[in-house]
């Protein structure tokens, strides 16, 4: 069932795509929700937009890090 729920997730990330939105499943901003503002599938990172305390906020993240 893991290699199954990789294999969809590693597929989906391939048509991530600027402006939509994306949460955070591990790491110390795990359950935040953020949108997509750039994405680098070399180097398998995405930065995602948070709004902290009224403030945006640019965070860069793994790409196995979001669903």
């Amino acid at each position: 069932m893991t290699f199954l729920k990789n294999t969809v997730l590693a597929f989906s990330i391939q048509y991530l795509h600027v402006g939509d939105w994306a949460r955070v499943v591990k790491g110390h901003l795990q359950g935040e929700v953020g949108q997509v503002i750039s994405t680098d599938h070399m180097y398998g990172s995405t930065g995602l937009e948070f709004t902290f305390d009224g403030c945006l906020e640019e965070v860069k993240i793994r790409l196995k890090d979001i669903e």
